[in-house]
């Protein structure tokens, strides 16, 4: 009897295990998105739903429109980590800095104007390169890895399918789960299923065992997909003209760029003598055509090509120059850069410029991977980067829509985030889509987006509009955008015109720095707030148009409210200050756990700003009507009158709040940084049950999972 008791509880034992590593297995599936992933290739791959999951792997692929891949035969992941190898740098031993981060002394410098005593922190440390062979490990003959972003603390990889990788990947899938079985027991039993013979597997299948084995490890945080940013072409009006004849040296010094420059009052910071000097832009675009006359004075610091096609990682210009791969950043490198007086003259003619070239994918339409962008920011970041100015008016595609341009979703809008919070500046073109979807990152609230006018200061008729889905003011400024004389890749002496935000956002860039120039003891935020001063409708913003035409001259003299003022008139009225301290995990002083007090603005929910200055767009028409039925405004038990959120239709019944948006907070909230990866993965078909009730469904599981297991041992014991 006792044998029999004996084996009863030691059956119970191994049972009761069993289902609580069964439910741990599925929670880390969900938690890491998983199951999100799946949904989506799903939809992605085209089975034609005939039962075919033994599908041969040189199948060819359909995909939708909105698919991920550059060709069809391969998939582009996200893979966040949740930890990192080196913890430890000495904020106070730049040579640390520079070894540990890669950063250079410019950045150092920048960095210390906001920053003071914590220079860097967890978010420029190196991913780990031990966590990133053990992905590759996970079928190291189809992954390819892509990108790597220490802000993000994740890598991009590429899962490809061609006819030499399929008929190679048998054996390299086997050999690859015995050398990833050792990083958890986990990871084993999910290996031996990758080591299944691809011949008989489907693609998705074998992304779903690549998938599985990826997000079983214990460093991964969660996997999402790499969204294509669709390039919205240009409202374009192009007039080649002739090569340079000696006479056109005669017209006024700022020759057939004098209207925008003029229109912002740019040539009133000119004539004082400002040039750009000192200031350090980063460009991201297209290529370059440097041989033009334009950039014959161009100072160039550094080169990053990231263009898949090219075989020259420091040089933006590689490709013959009648081809069209570069003439779109060749026409705004012009805008900020060109420097022929009497014929063409840019506002920064004399600043310091880092090139960052990526690759625009011709398919269908026009495309760029937000990891290339990601990647680009970082890079010029380290590099000493003070302002960006980024022409790349894309579109968000299938996993984020306009309810998810809140500025905390799109991994471009929090890389712009975390550049803003190291001191960078980032002017964005709003893009072209008129009362259409604007692109990321301009729903960022550190990011300048930058809208299009006429000659007349009439707003251009392809300028993207606003507000973001919380109800921020967008566009942040406007410039002339409409037939814009720039440089032309038909010859080193040609010109053309173009219209777009493409060209207004570099006249913005160009002002800009000007004002950085001639205020150098301005940190990034104060000069953003300076611009938004020194708008038209600085007091009364529009609802589409934001903050209206720039004035740079009247920028000149806003008084910037102290960095260590942040409570500045009480929050203006509209929020509750409050003292917060930020630290790190780390206990070393010299290393990123110093702690740091400064006191914080906790606005109400119809205000947001530095200090509560500006006032959200109450939700209305634009979600209401301008998305086909896709959004709809947050309900308010409290005013149902009164929404400052858009959000999914489909979230509509579990989202609804009870609160005054207009009172003030009477207690503070922790306030800092967003952790590493929060930013959750949107998915347009969500289920309001399953994403919104999951606590409830967690509970009611628990529930029934603890009677079953009661149960069960009142059987076993009988």
């Amino acid at each position: 009897m006792n044998h029999n008791f004996g084996f009863k509880v030691f059956f119970l034992f191994f049972f009761l295990y069993g289902i609580n590593y069964s439910q741990q297995y599925q929670q880390q599936f969900h938690n890491k998105n998983y199951n999100n992933i799946l949904n989506y290739l799903n939809e992605t791959f085209n089975n034609n739903n005939d039962n075919n999951s033994n599908k041969k792997i040189n199948s060819s692929l359909n995909y939708n429109n909105n698919n991920n891949s550059n060709n069809n035969n391969s998939i582009k992941l996200w893979v966040f980590f949740n930890s990192k190898e080196i913890t430890t740098i000495n904020n106070n031993n730049h040579n640390d800095i520079k070894l540990k981060t890669g950063i250079n002394n410019e950045s150092i410098k920048r960095r210390s104007k906001l920053l003071k005593k914590q220079i860097v922190d967890d978010t420029d440390l190196p991913v780990s390169e031990n966590y990133i062979n053990q992905i590759l490990q996970c079928n190291s003959t189809i992954i390819k890895l892509g990108y790597k972003s220490n802000w993000l603390n994740s890598i991009s990889i590429s899962i490809l399918f061609d006819d030499f990788t399929l008929s190679t990947s048998t054996s390299t899938s086997t050999s690859t789960s015995t050398s990833t079985s050792t990083s958890t027991s986990t990871s084993t039993s999910t290996s031996t299923s990758t080591s299944t013979s691809t011949s008989s597997l489907s693609r998705i299948e074998i992304i779903e065992n690549i998938t599985k084995c990826i997000i079983l490890k214990p460093f991964v945080e969660k996997i999402d997909i790499v969204s294509k940013l669709k390039k919205v072409k240009e409202s374009e009006t192009v007039t080649p003209t002739p090569p340079l004849e000696s006479s056109t040296m005669n017209e006024t010094f700022y020759g057939k760029s004098a209207d925008g420059i003029k229109q912002i009052s740019m040539d009133k910071l000119i004539e004082m003598g400002l040039d750009g000097s000192g200031v350090v832009i980063l460009i991201i675009d297209d290529g370059f055509y440097k041989d033009h006359e334009c950039f014959k004075k161009l100072k160039i610091l550094g080169e990053l090509n990231l263009d898949e096609d090219s075989p020259h990682m420091n040089d933006t210009q590689d490709r013959p120059m009648m081809e069209e791969d570069h003439d779109h950043g060749t026409a705004t490198l012009s805008v900020l850069s060109c420097d022929i007086p009497g014929v063409m003259i840019g506002g920064a003619r004399n600043a310091s410029y880092l090139l960052a070239r990526i690759t625009i994918f011709e398919e269908i339409d026009s495309y760029i991977e937000e990891d290339q962008w990601v990647v680009a920011l970082e890079w010029g970041e380290r590099m000493g980067a003070d302002l960006v100015s980024s022409s790349l008016s894309y579109l968000l595609s299938f996993n984020y829509s306009y309810a998810g341009l809140d500025g905390k979703t799109s991994h471009t809008t929090i890389a712009t985030n975390l550049a803003s919070a190291k001191g960078v500046l980032i002017v964005n073109s709003m893009g072209n889509n008129d009362f259409s979807i604007y692109g990321a990152p301009n729903d960022g609230e550190n990011v300048i987006s930058v809208g299009a006018v006429d000659r007349r200061g009439n707003m251009a008729y392809f300028s993207s509009i606003g507000p973001t889905a919380d109800g921020r003011i967008k566009p942040d400024t406007l410039a002339l955008g409409i037939d814009i004389y720039v440089a032309s890749i038909s010859g080193p002496s040609n010109f053309t015109r173009m219209s777009g935000t493409s060209f207004s956002c570099p006249l913005i860039a160009s002002a800009i720095a000007l004002l950085m120039q001639a205020k150098p003891s301005w940190t990034s935020t104060q000069v953003h707030e300076a611009v938004i001063d020194a708008c038209e409708w600085s007091i009364y913003p529009h609802y589409y148009m934001g903050w209206g035409i720039f004035n740079v001259s009247k920028a000149l003299s806003y008084q910037p409210i102290p960095m260590n003022n942040t409570c500045f008139n009480n929050c203006n009225s509209s929020g509750l200050c409050c003292k917060i301290s930020t630290q790190n995990n780390n206990s070393n002083n010299n290393s990123l756990s110093s702690s740091l007090q400064q006191n914080t603005c906790n606005c109400a929910n119809a205000y947001y700003g530095r200090y509560c200055q500006y006032k959200r767009i109450e939700c209305g028409y634009r979600c209401k009507y301008d998305f086909l039925g896709e959004t709809k405004c947050q309900k308010n038990n409290f005013n149902d009158k009164v929404s400052f959120r858009c959000i999914k239709s489909s979230q509509y019944n579990s989202s609804i709040v009870n609160f005054d948006p207009y009172k003030i907070p009477t207690t503070c909230k922790i306030i800092g940084e967003t952790p590493l990866n929060q930013n959750k993965f949107i998915n347009d078909n969500d289920d309001d049950d399953d994403n919104n009730n999951s606590t409830s469904n967690n509970n009611f599981n628990y529930y029934n999972n603890y009677l079953l297991k009661l149960f069960i041992l009142i059987l076993i014991l009988i």
